[in-house]
Formats: C-alpha cells, sequence, structure tokens
C-alpha cells in the first residue's frame, strides 16, 4: 500500500478480536458505536497510535502552533473530537483525501501528547 493512501479496514488484529467477541448480550461489535480516535486508531497502519484525550485536544498549549502549519485546524479538530466515528457513507473520496491531512496533523499531536506525564504512561505500560 501506497504511504499517501490510508485503508479503512481494521487491523488484522482487531478483527480476530470483533470476530472472537464472546458478549453475553450477544450483541454484534460495530465501528459506528466507536468516538473517532478510537475508530482511528483502529485503521489498518495505525495501530502505533494511541488514543489521545479529549482534554489534550481542548488544551490549547498542547496545539501550539499548528493553527498555523494546518489552514483547517479547527475542522480538523471538530473531526478528531467527534463522539461518533465516520459512518460508512461518509467514507467518500473527498472526506479519505482530508484524512490524510487529518493523520498528519494527529500524527504530530501524538508525538506531543507522548510527552506529557499520561503519555509517558500510557508507554511504559
Amino acid at each position: 500500500m501506497d504511504e499517501d493512501e490510508i485503508s479503512i479496514t481494521p487491523d488484522k488484529e482487531e478483527e480476530e478480536v470483533v470476530n472472537n467477541n464472546d458478549s453475553d448480550d450477544n450483541e454484534e461489535y460495530s465501528l459506528e458505536e466507536d468516538t473517532w480516535i478510537e475508530w482511528f486508531c483502529k485503521l489498518e497502519g495505525n495501530h502505533f497510535f494511541v488514543e489521545i484525550s479529549d482534554e489534550f485536544f481542548r488544551k490549547k498549549t498542547n496545539l501550539f502552533d499548528l493553527e498555523r502549519e494546518f489552514p483547517n485546524y479547527q475542522q480538523y479538530l471538530d473531526i478528531i473530537l467527534s463522539k461518533e466515528a465516520p459512518s460508512s457513507d461518509m467514507l467518500t473520496e473527498e472526506y479519505m483525501d482530508q484524512l490524510k491531512k487529518i493523520k498528519e496533523f494527529y500524527g504530530i499531536c501524538h508525538r506531543r501528547f507522548l510527552y506529557t506525564s499520561l503519555g509517558k504512561k500510557i508507554i511504559i505500560v
């Protein structure tokens, strides 16, 4: 797969967990039940990303200078902080093109998050 391509299928590891779900209520796992961050971190090739807390994104000092680098800064934040994963009808070619830039934005935030006390705890575990 090309580095610029983004696959919307979950990692194989995640698929195994989904297929081996032995819940008592027999509800099927649905990606639509995830937040956007949970959905994004489960995408193929994104297994190295951790789920960044909403609080991190809401603190402006954590995102210092990203507004200049990303003209759609506020739009990216709104998408990332969405409490719902995108539905299949939202996954248009235009959205997938935009997702490449959002992945770059999330990657920078991810790197910054890992330097926080909470991020360091996640790495150690």
